[in-house]
């Protein structure tokens, strides 16, 4: 299934796939702790970080379809 999707440095990448989703996990369990508290900065600060969270994986998604050559990658 790797050899598939990511011929070449398969170590590279999967390193780079577990840093990019331990760093949301993270981010997003502590938005959490900070979403339960009664005070609206807190509040809006934890909307920030699950914000920043997700656009995080969006640009790191871009960048593997971008740079891993792939089958299905965007480029050539």
């Amino acid at each position: 299934m790797v050899d598939a999707h990511f011929p070449g440095n398969h170590a590279d990448v999967s390193v780079e796939f577990a840093a990019v989703g331990a760093e949301a996990v993270i981010s997003i369990l502590i938005a959490a702790a900070l979403f339960t508290s009664r005070s609206a900065t807190k509040r809006g600060f934890a909307l920030g970080i699950v914000t920043a969270a997700l656009v995080g994986l969006e640009f790191a998604a871009i960048h593997f379809a971008i740079n891993i050559d792939a089958k299905y990658a965007v480029a050539p």
